[in-house]
């Protein structure tokens, strides 16, 4: 057997292409390649026939062309288009050339004739181009009918393949057959009528053939015929080759620097029998662009899963309907990925437990329904397990804890019911995902120590319940957690007072909670933190001194406490990477310090609203060039609006109603260069307030009911949207989220 080329390995984790240095497992070898075409038709009994019709056992490197037509039809379609042409060219050599001496009327009169025919000639030239544009607009139109040309019916090798599949590999259920538009009735069909490989049926069950049928099931099920690109699926070759290679273009590198993504077969390996086997499917949202290169020899992934693009190349492979059964026939399968399918629906199917190889199944973001089944709690070997985003329901298994190898746990956006307990022997989890459930139970420090490998804890919106552990943050994993999100549950009690210094944590979420008393000054001992929300709580007293030591901070919301009344720290000017502020409701009186702007000058959020600030709106503002959020609304600020506003260019949202401003909003509405999608102020009454062309709503001074409507200007609320945290490992969280 030759040596191919062979494909880049891929890391099925990050999906990204790796280093050779990094490949570990996934490094091939000269087995990692497309068999020969007969040495694979022999793995299932197959034995060719020689020219004079005898059988022979010898092997071919040529690959057969099923019907012939598809080669003959290009290579006729092209040898007529060049005898066209070169007979054109002919004539017109030809009548130029034949054209006789003549006197100087007769070459004027041999010329306008000349004309006369050169056009006509073009005349011919174009229709005939134009009836060749249009014949293959026509046979374009007639792709879909030409993909079902292998229908034909109940014939004696169909009845051959239902019978494997039913009796022998008892791969499908014969009820699946009753029909003549089911998924199984077209695989048996393809496999039959229109697989340019021709395999054989074989006398016993065979997973070679088994893997064929479960994937030409696979396709049919899940809307294949309807992809925008099959990915050469039911392609005549050995399925390790049904994948397709794809160029991606960084628009915005001026260079414009190339890398290729594959999708399909990702990675084929030897089974340590000589044969190659798919190790992977990925079938996620696919944003796939229309100039593909020709797939290199070898994979051992089936994949399908997602990669960024800009936003004008972003589009789905169009995958619709339900993951079939004969998903069992993949024996070998190590990862499947459909991830960010909303179109994928139904429920887990049973087949799934028959892949005791299995290690990463990525199906987050499709609309999955039904209960996760007690069977998945058998499923050991996984270390990656999506189930994100869909529409499962009820309670979790009781052992579902026996997955211990799981390193990533995703249940997040469910309707799922179960005690946090249940994944305490999951001790080699690195990112749990369970937000946006009904998960209930108490934090302990036991719970956290259990978890020591944890990186990543997402559990908010859920109905957890009980206070803090002292410990919290002092537990075994302190060394490795970045993330920790518990916004939107029911915790109460104070916050833990005594913080040992940590400087690995990056982003803490305690919002929406029942928290109280007032906050450690020990706080601060979190020396990485960027992202720190405590807002909608009922801490009292006053923000630390020390919080404002806190240099790595980029987003800090403290607002809608029970704070005690207290000027605008000028300490805030030592939080020079603040990207977004929020101080609403806390109770802030005096100015506002004009060194904050001078300072805090990456601002892109700013929010005073609902406090009993005082003054003027400082003339420095312009400084924050980088400004789409600007709420001031509900204080006693006054005078007019500054000049320099007109330079705020990146200003999306202004929020000025219930304040005591004058003169008008002409800086702003004038300004051609700044564009908002909500601008409010006290325009109502141009005798008490300011004049405003361009608001988008109005109020009158003292309207304590105007423009009470929420608009939740708050941009980021879990690891999700924030800044670096994208879950880099678990990559469709952006399903439903934009």
């Amino acid at each position: 057997m030759k040596v191919d080329k062979v494909h880049p390995a891929v890391n099925p984790t990050t999906d990204t292409m790796m280093d050779p240095e990094e490949q570990g497992e996934l490094e091939l070898t000269e087995h990692d390649q497309l068999p020969d075409v007969e040495e694979y038709k022999a793995s299932v009994g197959h034995r060719s026939k020689t020219s004079n019709g005898a059988l022979s056992g010898s092997s071919s490197s040529r690959r057969p062309d099923p019907e012939g037509y598809e080669s003959s039809y290009s290579a006729t379609a092209n040898d007529n288009f060049a005898m066209n042409s070169a007979e054109g060219d002919e004539i017109v050599q030809k009548d130029f050339h034949e054209i006789p001496r003549l006197g100087k009327f007769e070459k004027s009169q041999a010329r306008l004739a000349w004309g006369s025919r050169s056009w006509k000639i073009c005349g011919i030239v174009s229709f005939l181009l134009l009836v060749i544009v249009l014949l293959v607009l026509f046979l374009a139109g007639g792709d879909e009918e030409d993909f079902w040309h292998f229908l034909k019916g109940d014939t004696h090798s169909y009845r051959e393949i239902k019978e494997y599949v039913t009796q022998v590999s008892k791969l499908t259920d014969p009820q699946s057959f009753d029909g003549k538009a089911t998924p199984q009735y077209y695989a048996a069909q393809w496999l039959a009528h229109g697989d340019g490989l021709k395999v054989p049926v074989p006398r016993n069950n065979n997973v070679h053939y088994n893997e064929r049928y479960a994937m030409a099931v696979l396709f049919f099920s899940l809307g294949g015929p309807g992809w925008t690109n099959k990915l050469n699926f039911l392609g005549p070759d050995h399925i390790c080759a049904w994948y397709q290679e794809f160029k991606v273009i960084n628009f915005e590198d001026e260079d414009l620097d190339q890398s290729s993504k594959v999708y399909g077969v990702h990675a084929c390996r030897d089974d340590g029998t000589g044969e190659l086997a798919p190790h992977a499917i990925y079938l996620s949202k696919s944003s796939i662009p229309p100039y593909a290169i020709s797939p290199p020899c070898k994979i051992n992934v089936l994949t399908f899963s997602p990669f960024t693009f800009s936003s004008f190349l972003a589009a789905t492979n169009g995958l619709n309907g339900t993951i079939p059964s004969e998903i069992a026939g993949l024996v070998r399968l190590e990862s499947l990925e459909i991830q960010s399918n909303p179109e994928v629906t139904g429920t887990l199917p049973e087949g799934l437990q028959s892949l005791t190889g299995l290690n990463r199944l990525m199906l987050q973001g499709c609309d999955i329904d039904g209960q996760i089944p007690s069977w998945i709690s058998k499923m050991t070997g996984l270390r990656t397990l999506g189930l994100g985003g869909n529409g499962m329901t009820g309670t979790l298994p009781s052992d579902i804890g026996a997955l211990d190898q799981l390193e990533l746990l995703g249940l997040d956006g469910n309707q799922l019911y179960g005690n946090i307990d249940l994944f305490v022997t999951m001790t080699n989890l690195r990112s749990l995902y369970l937000d946006n459930n009904y998960f209930s139970g108490t934090l302990s420090e036991e719970w956290m120590d259990s978890l020591s490998r944890l990186e990543e804890l997402d559990m908010s919106d859920n109905v957890l319940d009980g206070g803090i552990p002292e410990g919290f943050f002092n537990h075994d994993n302190e060394l490795s957690l970045k993330v920790i999100d518990l916004h939107g549950n029911q915790l109460t009690g104070p916050f833990p007072s005594s913080i040992d210094e940590n400087k690995v944590l990056e982003f803490l979420a305690l919002h929406e909670n029942k928290l109280d008393e007032t906050i450690p000054d020990s706080l601060a001992n979190l020396k990485a933190l960027k992202h720190l929300d405590i807002s909608l709580n009922e801490f009292t007293g006053n923000l630390p001194q020390t919080l404002y030591t806190m240099s790595k901070l980029e987003y800090l919301f403290v607002g809608e406490n029970s704070f005690s009344a207290e000027p605008l720290s000028d300490f805030l000017i030592e939080l020079s990477n603040l990207r977004e502020l929020s101080m609403k409701n806390s109770q802030l009186t005096g100015s506002i310090p004009e060194a904050i702007f001078f300072y805090l000058k990456d601002l892109q959020f700013l929010d005073f609203h609902l406090n009993r600030l005082v003054g003027e709106i400082p003339t420095n503002i312009w400084l924050l060039s980088d400004l789409k959020y600007l709420l001031l609304k509900m204080n006693n600020l006054t005078g007019t609006l500054p000049e320099t506003m007109n330079q705020l260019t990146n200003l999306e949202v202004l929020l000025l109603e219930q304040n005591n401003f004058i003169g008008d909003a002409g800086v702003i509405c004038n300004e051609p260069d700044m564009s908002l999608e909500a601008f409010v102020s006290d325009c109502e009454d141009e005798s008490a307030g300011i004049v405003c062309e361009c608001c988008t709503a109005c109020c009158k001074p003292g309207d304590a009911v105007c423009n009470t409507f929420d608009f939740n200007w708050r941009e980021n609320l879990d690891p999700v949207w924030q800044y670096g945290y994208r879950r880099q490992r678990y990559s469709s969280k952006s399903y439903g989220r934009t």
